[in-house]
């Protein structure tokens, strides 16, 4: 599904090769030092000298030295993590610098995310492009022209890709492969089409703070001529200097919630039904597995089998004789590509035909609230936007509490010829 990068994209792909760049054949100039670190304290350690980490000033460090082998430390660094998330730094004719969005960038997703797979390839595209923009033209015209020649924008080896979003965000290379509007499994790599343009460039400030191995950045996007966009970024600190990002939020203040319930939106009750079952069967895979023994009663006891160094216990229920009736029920619901990817972990196997499942369940989001849902009937494939909202807090009522970010996902049903089937469903987190 496109998102909101989409009206960016033409902008930053037909920009010119001598247009950006410095005179070096080197990597994005935004990356930590091996060096770099930023002292993380518990709630309960004892304060350290100099600012405190509350609040901090937006301006460059004027103490930190020169050099690419400077050790970056505390706002320094937090400024670089900035920067490698998708902003840089601009002069004004009043000689102040301060800081901006790239032309592309994921500080303009209006949408939160904390969990890397909850970014799609394209999103990563624009990301990776951000990272290019001060890199030497000659490297550029090396390792990303487009195999399919000019007019195409461009093109970025799976390798390169793959290495360096992986380097800042937890994300698997499987995931990565599974965008088809962006992945190119024939020219290995990723590349995308697009037009749009840039709008208006907001300047950045910040502060951050540490919240147990968290770094906690609170920027506020401030426009000229519409309503700041505050956001929170989540990173963690690694041990070598680098860093990953944790999550984004974006925190709109007041956040005005968007979408119906799901009980008024405007959807054939059969497609609506067939979204409940995707529902549970996602669930299943993500939650708990044990729902497939969903009013069954089931033992360990001479019911488990290794398979490939895992311990699975049998299915002990009455729905499914094997394997091969498990498998035909999922796909009446999902498309098979959807159960690929549910059962990419080998969550459910087969053994001599019958069915066995890894037994486990996890937590929820105790700060999840609720959803809504927007969509377009009618249509093939039918597109539902779904707008989870969360709370600061755990709350008690969540109907009547008050939502602080939002996470913008979709649920996508296509028809086959067998029927309509949904091929893509996110639960809340």
């Amino acid at each position: 599904m496109k998102r909101i990068f989409a009206f960016l994209l033409i902008f930053a792909l037909l920009l010119p090769l001598a247009a950006c760049g410095e005179d070096e054949k080197a990597r994005p100039s935004s990356q930590a030092s091996p060096s770099s670190s930023l002292e993380a304290r518990s709630p309960s350690s004892e304060p350290q000298p100099g600012p405190g980490p509350e609040e901090t000033s937006s301006q460059p460090d004027a103490s930190q030295p020169d050099g690419e082998d400077a050790p970056l430390t505390g706002d320094a660094l937090v400024r670089e993590i900035i920067k490698t998330y998708g902003a840089e730094e601009t002069t004004g004719q009043d000689g102040v610098t301060k800081l901006v969005p790239t032309a592309v960038s994921l500080f303009y997703r209006q949408s939160s995310w904390d969990y890397g797979e909850e970014l799609s390839a394209t999103d990563y595209f624009s990301w990776f492009l951000s990272t290019t923009f001060d890199e030497d033209p000659a490297y550029k015209e090396e390792h990303y022209a487009h195999p399919l020649g000019d007019g195409y924008g461009w093109f970025f080896p799976q390798d390169l890709f793959e290495e360096r979003v992986q380097k800042y965000f937890q994300v698997s290379t499987e995931h990565l492969r599974g965008d088809s509007y962006c992945y190119d499994p024939e020219l290995q790599g990723y590349w995308l089409g697009g037009g749009g343009g840039r709008g208006e460039t907001p300047e950045i400030t910040y502060t951050h703070s540490m919240e147990y191995s968290t770094l906690v950045i609170d920027l506020t996007l401030q426009y000229e001529y519409s309503d700041p966009a505050p956001g929170r970024l989540m990173v963690q600190l690694t041990g070598d200097g680098g860093w990953q990002y944790l999550g984004w939020q974006y925190r709109p203040d007041p956040l005005t919630p968007r979408g119906s319930s799901w009980a008024d939106l405007d959807l054939p009750q059969e497609q609506k039904a067939l979204v409940e079952q995707a529902e549970k069967i996602v669930r299943m895979f993500r939650v708990n597995t044990s729902a497939i023994m969903e009013g069954a009663e089931y033992t360990y006891t001479d019911n488990t089998k290794e398979i490939d160094g895992m311990t699975y216990v049998r299915y002990q229920g009455d729905r499914y004789q094997g394997w091969d009736d498990f498998y035909a029920d999922m796909t009446s619901v999902v498309t098979p590509e959807l159960f690929q990817q549910l059962n990419r972990y080998k969550t459910f196997a087969q053994a001599d035909g019958e069915l066995y499942f890894l037994d486990g369940a996890r937590g929820t989001n105790l700060y999840y609230l609720w959803d809504r849902f927007e969509a377009a009937p009618n249509q093939d494939p039918v597109f539902i936007h779904r707008y989870s909202y969360y709370a600061d807090e755990a709350a008690m009522d969540p109907e009547n509490a008050t939502p602080t970010y939002f996470k913008e996902t979709a649920i996508t049903l296509v028809n086959t010829p067998d029927g309509w089937r949904v091929s893509k469903l996110t639960l809340p987190n």
